[in-house]
């Protein structure tokens, strides 16, 4: 449940940018329609939890980036951490999408190969 609720606000969050142009434009409506893209992501996950494993990795990677170029950034002064710390918000969906994920699972119990007609 909670991992729909952050991929609601996410595309709550991201729509003004994207319909409205705040920011700079081009740039923002490309930010936008990417956080929009990852937000259905989400919510598939969160409605499908049998497949959350599948975005993991993309979470993690896409959380670990972020922080990575926010410290960049805010070391270089091109932006302050009071901006970048929305970014924490990627680590708290890549951890709930791993717990949905374990607790799938975990739900499931061993996983056996598929066979395969010949």
């Amino acid at each position: 449940m909670a991992l729909g609720v952050t991929a609601v606000v996410q595309v709550l969050l991201a729509l003004p940018i994207l319909l409205a142009g705040v920011g700079e434009l081009h740039t923002g409506r490309e930010a936008a329609s990417f956080d929009i893209a990852l937000a259905v992501g989400f919510a598939l996950a969160a409605w499908r939890p049998e497949r959350a494993r599948a975005f993991v990795p993309v979470a993690f990677v896409l959380a670990a980036c972020l922080t990575v170029t926010s410290v960049f950034d805010v070391a270089d002064g091109m932006t302050a951490l009071a901006h970048e710390i929305g970014h924490a918000a990627a680590f708290v969906q890549a951890a709930l999408l791993w717990a949905l994920s374990r607790t799938t699972a975990v739900s499931r119990g061993p996983r056996t190969p598929a066979t395969v007609a010949p």
